[in-house]
């Protein structure tokens, strides 16, 4: 029976949460060959003042920018003289 804990930073919805653990259920039904009834699954959510990363709680760090789209890349080559 295998048995899968998941450490989550609090604030994600319970729409998020059933989606991860279905995912997650579906892969190690798929890759340890068990019955999905055989998966469990300890979903902890943690207080961002109970993480840290490098030395640096996570309530404390400078919040990630959110990246944005890629352009399409240009044409390269020559251009045609239009008379």
């Amino acid at each position: 029976m295998p048995i899968v804990q998941i450490h989550l930073l609090s604030g994600r919805s319970e729409k998020k949460k059933r989606k991860l653990v279905a995912a997650v259920t579906e892969a190690i039904v798929s890759t340890v060959d068990v019955p999905p009834e055989k998966v469990r699954i300890i979903l902890s959510d943690m207080k961002p003042e109970n993480y840290a990363v490098a030395g640096v709680l996570t309530l404390d760090a400078p919040k990630a920018k959110k990246a944005k789209p890629a352009k399409a890349p240009r044409a390269v080559g020559r251009k045609k003289k239009i008379r």
